[in-house]
């Protein structure tokens, strides 16, 4: 395996940016704070995630998905016509 130069590893020390202050991160929905939510994800996604937002009650108050489909979409629909019955039973 060839070694890389220096050069190849990025700026030096002197050169990098300095660092900044870290902020704590804030979680997107705390919990018992989220109550309503949009869904935005490919088309076979859509009825799981509404199930798992309202399972844990959040109102779904609409959804979108792209309009157009790939042939990858065929397993990733198979999949999920299997895990949403799965998801349903398990709860």
């Amino acid at each position: 395996m060839a070694r890389t130069s220096r050069d190849d590893e990025g700026p030096s020390g002197s050169e990098r940016r300095p660092a900044r202050r870290r902020r704590p991160r804030r979680r997107i929905a705390l919990p018992g704070h989220l109550r309503t939510a949009l869904v935005a994800t490919q088309y076979f996604h859509v009825p799981r995630t509404a199930l798992a937002l309202s399972r844990h009650g959040v109102d779904v108050v609409g959804s979108r998905h792209a309009r157009f489909a790939e042939a990858r979409d065929a397993y990733s629909l198979a999949r999920e016509v299997i895990a949403v019955p799965v998801y349903l039973f398990q709860g």
